[in-house]
């Protein structure tokens, strides 16, 4: 290009300049630094002009005073937006817990297993029971008495009598009971040995009941692991879509700079159509990267029980404090992870259901006292009161009871067998994540590290095209560059945060 061509851009230069994209963390709220900061660079060239004078002293205090009311303003600024329309990721925690479905659903299970337990334990007290009825029968019930025989005997033996004894009746027909009758009976009875039924009966609701808080407590983590993952990929996909507009900027001016060269037939129309079709590709990324920004708010909503539509504005994360060793969090997770904790249980249930099979065999003796009315005029006394201890027992039941004892010994195996299996399975997943978070935390620097390297090119080959020593090419291509360096630094973080994230599930502790 020749020397007119670099003076007409030399004066340009301005007009083609972006804003500058610094490598830093995932914020939401950053709208009025560029505005304080323009603010405070006006104000310095004025003292570097008069710091010699004598008056230097007093004018500084005063702009002093300006800078920090500035700073105050935009500190306050900046907290106030945070505090009114931005949600921490604690705060998105609290809302799930508290609102999400599936977290419901396994509270009511755990209330439902407390239930049982107490059901179990209520099998020990005494039980009083009343049954009372009401019958009509179809004829009223009797007794029929001969004394014919009697009355012949008395007649042989004294036959002075036989007059009278023949005038009498020889069968006599007396009421049992009422044709409509009441009966009503109260009793009270207490187990007195179940050859330790009810104890095993216990003991199964107890372990149901482990079970089901553990069950929950999983549920609970993996709902916070959910929240995390689509908290940081709604920041992720928003810091993308401010990087994408960046360079679509960057590009709208390119394509304006090099409208008005070829008209003024200082460049050949091919830059031109090469700047388009530059913008024209990140108009399209911006394009899908709108819709996974609104289909990942869409499911952040959901795990928060938020209509999808709802409005996501979030506060930016730091990335977490590297993990300890290894070792450290292997046994932390063993410790903590209530997979495992869920799987004893159920041996644990398993084994009390054996002690219940076998009890089947033993004698069971039960009290029982008890207060019976009875509506009948043929009795004398209709009230009556009862007790007694019953006893039943079944010393042979064909095999039945001892199935029952080798199915549950089946059992626990197996459950010991898949806890075995679990607890490597958590090893392997410790190992992964752990190594996963180192691995993230490396490629984080040397994303940050290629971010400065593609900011400092860009700006070079800017100038060198401003200049007419570069071509159009290079310019492109280090704008690509530089896009792809922000979005693979956004991406890095993001791997690190979920990293650790992802091994705290692992461990148990998130």
């Amino acid at each position: 290009m020749n020397g007119k061509f670099q003076q007409k851009t030399h004066l340009r230069r301005q007009t083609a300049s972006i804003q500058d994209v610094r490598p830093r963390e995932i914020h939401a709220v950053d709208a009025d630094r560029p505005a304080l900061r323009s603010a405070i660079l006006q104000m310095m060239p004025r003292f570097a002009k008069k710091r010699h004078q004598p008056a230097f002293i007093s004018q500084f205090r005063k702009y002093s005073k300006q800078i920090g009311g500035l700073l105050c303003t935009g500190i306050l600024t900046v907290l106030c937006s945070s505090s009114v329309f931005s949600e921490t990721l604690e705060d998105a925690w609290a809302i799930a817990i508290r609102e999400n479905n599936q977290l419901k659903a396994s509270q009511q299970m755990t209330a439902a297993a407390a239930a049982g337990t107490s059901a179990a334990r209520s099998a020990r007290m005494p039980r009083i029971t009343n049954a009372t009825a009401y019958a009509v029968l179809s004829d009223e019930p009797s007794v029929d008495i001969n004394f014919g025989q009697s009355l012949n005997g008395i007649a042989q033996a004294n036959p002075s009598l036989g007059p009278v004894l023949g005038a009498l009746p020889t069968s006599y027909s007396a009421p049992v009971m009422d044709q409509d009758t009441l009966v009503s009976t109260t009793q009270a009875i207490l187990p007195l040995f179940t050859g330790g039924k009810i104890m095993s009966q216990i003991q199964q609701a107890d372990a149901r009941a482990e079970a089901a808080r553990q069950g929950e407590r999983k549920d609970l983590l993996d709902l916070k692991m959910d929240v995390a993952e689509n908290y940081v990929l709604v920041l992720r996909m928003n810091r993308i879509m401010q990087i994408l507009q960046e360079t679509q900027q960057e590009l709208k001016i390119h394509v304006q700079n090099t409208e008005k060269l070829v008209q003024q037939g200082i460049i050949t129309e091919n830059v031109f159509l090469a700047a388009q079709v530059s913008k024209a590709e990140i108009d399209q990324q911006i394009f899908q990267a709108q819709q996974g920004l609104d289909l990942s708010k869409s499911a952040y909503n959901r795990y928060l029980a938020r209509p999808l539509e709802s409005e996501v504005l979030l506060e930016s994360i730091a990335v977490p404090p590297l993990s300890g060793p290894l070792e450290e969090q292997t046994a932390s997770a063993l410790e903590n992870r209530p997979e495992l904790r869920e799987l004893a249980a159920q041996a644990a249930e398993s084994m009390a259901k054996k002690t219940e099979f076998r009890s089947e065999r033993l004698p069971s003796m039960t009290f029982a006292g008890g207060y019976t009315y009875l509506e009948n005029e043929a009795l004398s006394e209709n009230n009556y009161a009862s007790a007694a201890v019953c006893m039943v027992w079944t010393p042979f039941d064909g095999g039945v009871s001892r199935a029952k004892q080798r199915a549950a010994d089946h059992q626990t195996a197996a459950v010991n067998r898949m806890r075995d299996e679990a607890r490597s399975g958590i090893e392997l997943q410790v190992r992964q994540c752990w190594l996963h978070e180192r691995e993230a935390r490396g490629r984080l620097e040397v994303a940050r590290k290629s971010v400065a390297q593609a900011k400092h090119n860009l700006e070079i080959v800017r100038s060198q095209f401003q200049r007419g020593i570069a071509p159009h090419t290079d310019y492109l291509q280090a704008v690509s560059l530089k896009t792809q360096a922000d979005v693979n630094f956004c991406t890095a973080l993001c791997d690190a945060i979920l990293a650790s994230f992802q091994l705290k599930r692992a461990v148990g502790t998130i």
